[in-house]
C-alpha cells in the first residue's frame, strides 16, 4: 500500500513531467509559428518591399510627367495670351487707320 509520502512523490514527479511537456509544447508551437513566418510571411514581405520600390519609382516618372505637362501648359497659355494679345493690337491699329481716313 503506498503511503501519504509516495503519493506526494508521485504527485510532485507528475507535475514535474506535466510542467516539462508544457515547456515542450510551448516551444515546439513556438518553434513551428517561427517557422511558419519564415516560410511564409517573410516572403510576403519581401515582395510587398520590392513592389513598393517600383512603385516609388513609377510615382517619380509620373511626378516628373505631371510636371512636365505643367510647363507646356504654361508655355502655352504665354502663347495664347501673347497671340490675344498682339490680336488685339491689330484690330486696334487697323481700327485706328480705318478711323483716319474716313
Amino acid at each position: 500500500m503506498l503511503t501519504k509520502e509516495d503519493l506526494g512523490q508521485i504527485r510532485e514527479v507528475v507535475r514535474d513531467e506535466v510542467t516539462a511537456s508544457e515547456k515542450r509544447v510551448t516551444k515546439t508551437i513556438i518553434e513551428a509559428v517561427g517557422q511558419m513566418i519564415d516560410d511564409n510571411i517573410l516572403p510576403q514581405f519581401d515582395e510587398i518591399h520590392e513592389e513598393i520600390g517600383e512603385l516609388k519609382k513609377d510615382v517619380k516618372v509620373l511626378k516628373q510627367d505631371v510636371s512636365e505637362i505643367k510647363q507646356e501648359m504654361r508655355s502655352m497659355n504665354a502663347k495664347m495670351v501673347t497671340k490675344g494679345g498682339l490680336e488685339d493690337r491689330l484690330v486696334d491699329f487697323r481700327l485706328s487707320l480705318s478711323g483716319t481716313s474716313a
